[in-house]
């Protein structure tokens, strides 16, 4: 099978689950390219990111000298009524995607060879991909059934639907299945026109098996806490960092990733080293993802506390949070999303309202009191992520969907 990945950059540390999607199909023995606007950045040595690279075919539509496509750039713009295509939407959106897709729609255009960006499917990563993926097909000599995967910031974003409500109706229609991360999301994709009939929840899991069961016993008197994701508003982290400091535990508490609160992150913490205060808080910054799974096998419980961003911006269903219960270590997070989905309170996991740090510092001190059956905690939350979102049957689920036509 010939498979077309469609995404806005890659890689992306941030979107480590369409690596290892990706790294999936090529196990399986598809066949893979890979349409990306932008070029990230990844850590050296990241064994998935290099399998992929000496697997796939990665086209860049970045306007950079190392873009495979920048020769072509200035010739596209140049073109007058040939390519003179509807693409009033991109220009409104996005200028610099506007002039990656028309660059990429005359190249294909004028390849004569008509078989070679023919696939059994285009899987565009987030509602633009999408949208792009369908311009690519309707202009160019590109073809393939479309699977438009949706996330969270591009169903729940006020800017973004506002913009992009033109452009949904096509992404609704031409697409052969739409597959939200969650239930959730399955809703709101109804609420905003799609045909229900064409909607199949896809999760974006973990590779279970890459990740052993944290066995230690935590010590209440020093409880390794631990945070991972981007610091972000709908991350909840300066809830987190209060929750944890005004709680009646000991310990360290470990904070991964970069993102725009990084600053108001370390003045918070700066401003607790000046008290006497009883945890350690360590920011580790990005880190690779091994570094990530070492920290979770020392950790006692994981802290995610999400929310609905100022923007409207909301979380799928967080991959940091699949690998902390899979891992063994306790979880705290919110009713918010499709989270409720992975945790159900008191089983799986703790759940609180958004914002409600009290709430969480009230599980953090039941932990620490022995109030709860950890045990029995974490085995159920293991069991939960083996069964619902492990990434291998959802690969298997999808490549099924594709082979069914």
């Amino acid at each position: 099978m010939r498979v077309c990945f469609f995404v806005g950059v890659f890689p992306k540390l941030s979107e480590t689950f369409v690596l290892n999607q990706i790294k999936l199909f090529l196990e399986k023995g598809h066949e893979v390219d890979i349409f990306s606007l932008g070029k990230g950045t990844f850590p050296e040595g990241n064994s998935e990111y290099q399998y992929i690279l000496d697997k796939a075919n990665v086209k860049y539509l970045v306007n950079q000298k190392n873009s495979l496509l920048y020769s072509y750039i200035k010739s596209s713009l140049k073109v007058k009524k040939k390519f003179a295509f509807q693409f009033d939407i991109i220009k409104q959106i996005s200028k610099k995607n506007f002039i990656a897709v028309k660059t990429l729609c005359n190249i294909l255009s004028q390849n004569n060879n008509y078989g070679c960006y023919k696939y059994d499917a285009i899987i565009s990563h987030f509602a633009p991909s999408g949208y792009y993926s369908i311009m690519l097909k309707k202009y160019a000599h590109m073809d393939g059934d479309i699977y438009t995967i949706f996330h969270g910031y591009d169903v729940s974003r006020y800017s973004f639907l506002a913009k992009w409500s033109r452009a949904f109706k096509d992404i609704f229609s031409e697409s052969r299945y739409l597959l939200p991360v969650s239930f959730y999301w399955k809703d709101k994709l109804v609420s905003l026109g799609a045909n229900e009939n064409k909607i199949i929840v896809n999760r974006m899991g973990i590779n279970i098996e890459k990740l052993p069961m944290n066995k230690k016993n935590s010590n209440i008197d020093n409880l390794e806490f631990i945070s991972v994701g981007r610091l972000t508003e709908k991350k909840g982290i300066l809830d987190a960092i209060q929750a944890v400091y005004q709680s009646e535990a000991k310990g360290r508490f470990n904070i991964i990733g970069n993102g725009e609160l990084k600053d108001k992150v370390v003045d918070r913490v700066n401003n607790i080293k000046k008290s006497e205060s009883k945890i350690n808080f360590n920011l580790l910054g990005a880190v690779p993802h091994q570094v990530v799974s070492e920290k979770l096998l020392n950790s006692d419980i994981f802290i995610l506390p999400s929310k609905v961003a100022e923007d409207g911006d909301k979380e799928g269903v967080p991959v940091a949070l699949m690998e902390a219960m899979a891992s063994g270590v306790i979880v705290i997070s919110t009713y918010h999303s499709g989270i409720p989905e992975l945790i159900n309170n008191n089983v799986t996991g703790f759940l609180v309202h958004e914002g409600d740090v009290e709430g969480i510092t009230n599980v953090i001190n039941a932990i620490k009191n022995g109030e709860h059956d950890i045990v029995s905690i974490k085995n159920s939350a293991r069991k939960k992520v083996e069964n619902d979102f492990n990434n291998i049957d959802e690969v298997d689920k999808l490549i099924k969907l594709i082979e069914s036509k």
